[in-house]
């Protein structure tokens, strides 16, 4: 009797664990926001963006650069990232590699952020200087996974087996 109530907990306590597993990397429901973005001279400019699916990226907190993601004036999202204008070069000649930081000066480059249908994007330097303020309007909608926690969880399941079944 002791065995079964046992491995009734133990099954309870797998299943609540993968569940958050589960709804933590199920990346086709949501989206995220691709910046793209153009460095000259210490400055940022916002040139264009699309909208992807899969998972949002995570945040940094070391670089030259802070990134802030504002959704109706509420902070969403906060990360760091590294002077765009300096590349890491290998250069590989008659078997020797050489290479190292360089300065490009001038570059497009692009973060990836978390989606907002109405964001409002800042860019601070080192310094704690704005160097971009971008409003952006995402014409794709964005969608977020609706299935959240236990319940959500358990109706994928059924739904998954129930196709299976058929």
């Amino acid at each position: 009797m002791e065995r079964i109530f046992n491995f009734k907990i133990y099954t309870i306590v797998i299943l609540l664990l993968s569940m958050s597993v589960y709804g933590a990397i199920d990346c086709n429901k949501q989206s995220y926001l691709l910046l793209e973005l153009h460095y000259k001279d210490g400055l940022i400019t916002y040139l264009d963006h699309s909208t992807k699916v899969g998972c949002a990226p995570g945040s940094l907190k070391a670089g030259n650069f802070k990134i802030e993601v504002l959704d109706k004036d509420k902070l969403i999202y906060s990360s760091m990232f590294q002077d765009p204008s300096k590349m890491f070069v290998d250069v590989g000649e008659n078997n020797k590699i050489s290479g190292g930081l360089v300065d490009v000066g001038e570059k497009k480059f692009y973060l990836a952020v978390p989606a907002v249908e109405e964001a409002n994007v800042k860019i601070y330097n080192n310094e704690n200087v704005q160097v971009l303020n971008a409003d952006i309007q995402s014409t794709q909608s964005v969608t977020r996974s609706r299935n959240v926690g236990l319940f959500g969880w358990v109706e994928d399941l059924l739904r998954n087996v129930s196709a299976l079944l058929k």
